[in-house]
Formats: C-alpha cells, structure tokens, sequence
C-alpha cells in the first residue's frame, strides 16, 4: 500500500559524507572539493554551520569578480536554510521547492552539521520505500 509521502523521517536519506570548508578559506581551494551535489557546507572548527557555498554561487562570483581573490565568506549564504535530524521528509521536500535548492544541511540542536540531504538521496530512499508497481501511470 502507498504510505502518504511518507510518513519517513529525513534520516533515511541524509548523506553523512559532504564537503565543507572554512569561512577564511580561498574560495579557489573550497571549489576543488565541490562534489556531485553542488554544495559546500560552510563551518567552524567545531564543525557548526556557518552558511553555504553552491555550484552555481562559485560560476556567478567566477565570472562577476573576474579571478578576484575570494574567501569562502565572500560568496556563502549564512541564511541558508537547514533542518534537524529526524524533521519530516514531506515536509522538507516541500520546503526545497520553496527555495528552489537541491541540498540542505542536517543541523543538530547545537549547530553542529551532521550531515546533507539531496534531491538524488531522497530519491533513492523513496524508491525503496514505496512499491512502485502500486502507483498510477498516466496511460
């Protein structure tokens, strides 16, 4: 039977492997670890977030400042929006098409990012969960 979208806490599709990078990091050196989600995930030493840095923030800032030296805090977002580990995946997915963003960090009530969650993963986790054979086709 299909479960309304899902009843399934974030927690089941969080990527707990992501890039991140300092505030005072050349924003050169932060961009070699950009991987396949399109984030980087701006912390302290203690690994509380700070902001994020995307795939299309690094080309803007590229292209706009003309190879000007940047730090990681010149171009992050610091009013990016994240979510808490177990926060409903309905919901969350809801509030990316909001913000049109493709990956938001998982934020512990301390602000430490314990990880990241993706349109890819939570594809995956719902290809798992749902019985694919039970949802209408359209023809």
């Amino acid at each position: 039977m299909l479960r309304g979208c899902f009843d399934l806490a974030v927690d089941v599709a969080v990527k707990t492997s992501f890039s991140t990078a300092r505030p005072d990091e050349d924003l050169s050196e932060a961009a070699c670890r950009l991987d396949d989600d399109g984030i980087i995930v701006v912390v302290d030493d203690g690994m509380r977030f700070k902001g994020v840095v995307t795939a299309e923030s690094i080309a803007r800032n590229a292209v706009c400042k003309g190879g000007e030296s940047l730090k990681v805090k010149d171009i992050m977002n610091p009013d990016y929006i994240t979510i808490k580990p177990g926060a409903n995946l309905d919901r969350t997915l809801v509030l990316m098409m909001i913000y049109n963003v493709k990956a938001v960090p998982v934020v512990d009530d301390e602000g430490v990012v314990v990880g990241v969650l993706t349109l890819p993963r939570i594809a995956k986790a719902l290809h798992e969960e749902v019985d694919v054979e039970e949802i209408p086709s359209a023809g």
